[in-house]
C-alpha cells in the first residue's frame, strides 16, 4: 500500500524528531535543499547527514505541527519548534516545511 503525501510527511517528521538520521534521509531526494532562515542552508543529502550528525548528543526537538496542507505534489507543514542549544537553554523556533 502506497503512502499518501502527508503521511510521508509526518514519517519525516517523525524520524526527525527520534534523530533517526537515515530514516529521516530516505525520503528525500538527492538534491533536497534545508534552509534555515537566518542560519544556513544545507544541499544535498550528505551535507544534510553532515549536519544532523552535528546534532548527536542533544536532546531531540519537541514540536508541534499547526497544519499539513496537501495540494497536487506538493505539502506544506508548519508549526513551532523547541530546542535545546549547546548552553542548555531551550530556544522557540518556528518552522514551514514544503
Amino acid at each position: 500500500m502506497s503512502k499518501n503525501r502527508t503521511e510521508i510527511v509526518e514519517m519525516i517528521n517523525d524520524a526527525f524528531t527520534a534523530g533517526d538520521t537515515e530514516a529521516f534521509l530516505s525520503h528525500c531526494s538527492d538534491d533536497l535543499s534545508w534552509t534555515m532562515v537566518g542560519d544556513r542552508t544545507v544541499n544535498g543529502k550528505d551535507a544534510v547527514r553532515k549536519f544532523m550528525g552535528e546534532m548527536e548528543g542533544f536532546e531531540p526537538p519537541k514540536f508541534t505541527v499547526d497544519s499539513l496542507i496537501e495540494l497536487g505534489n506538493t505539502v506544506v507543514c508548519y508549526g513551532d519548534m523547541t530546542m535545546k542549544g549547546e548552553d542548555g537553554k531551550v530556544g522557540k523556533y518556528s518552522y514551514c516545511d514544503i
